[in-house]
């Protein structure tokens, strides 16, 4: 005799580490180059860029350590900034702005 309705397979069991990663979404005024903790991002420049921690326990936060080089209307600017984002949370942030780079 079939059985009854339609056949799942088995699930394994799933443990949960109650670890979740922190992530970023940083927005720039122009396509821009940025640095991660002093390593630049590799790629091609873009204006909006996500990034993710590893696992962090709940509770627990990541700093982003961030370094941008852009250029609008003939000029570079550069912009730094340091954001603290905790475990399974998503933070955006809005670059409106940066210094101007005289080389």
């Amino acid at each position: 005799m079939p059985p009854a309705g339609p056949v799942r397979p088995v699930e394994p069991d799933v443990v949960l580490a109650n670890e979740f990663p922190a992530t970023l979404s940083v927005q720039f005024p122009a396509a821009a180059r940025v640095w991660l903790s002093g390593k630049e991002v590799g790629g091609a420049a873009k204006d909006e860029f996500a990034f993710e921690s590893a696992a962090l326990p709940l509770g627990a936060s990541h700093t982003f350590e961030l370094k941008a080089r852009w250029e609008r209307n003939g000029k570079t600017y550069e912009a730094t900034r340091t954001v603290s984002v905790r475990a399974g949370d998503r933070s955006k942030l809005i670059v409106v702005s940066g210094t101007e780079v005289r080389e």
